[in-house]
């Protein structure tokens, strides 16, 4: 596989997670409506959880990845905000 090649496969991958995260904030827009707050420490602690294990499962760094997901969940509450 050439570094082209590769590049190309990257940049796929990152159109991808642009369209999911555009995905995710579209539905923290519908859960607003069922919530009185868009800050739920409860939820937001879940998911963290959840993340950690499974960045422990797939090998890779929980601290670096806690704060990519602490900066997912400020997009997904920001948009969330009247």
């Amino acid at each position: 596989m050439t570094l082209q090649n590769i590049r190309s496969q990257i940049d796929a991958i990152d159109r991808e997670l642009l369209h999911l995260l555009q995905q995710r904030v579209k539905l923290a827009l519908q859960a607003r409506t069922h919530k009185a707050t868009a800050h739920d420490p409860a939820r937001e602690k879940e998911v963290e959880t959840t993340w950690l294990k499974e960045s422990e499962h797939l090998g890779l760094d929980a601290r670096k990845l806690k704060a990519v997901l602490d900066t997912i969940v400020d997009l997904t509450r920001s948009a969330q905000q009247p």
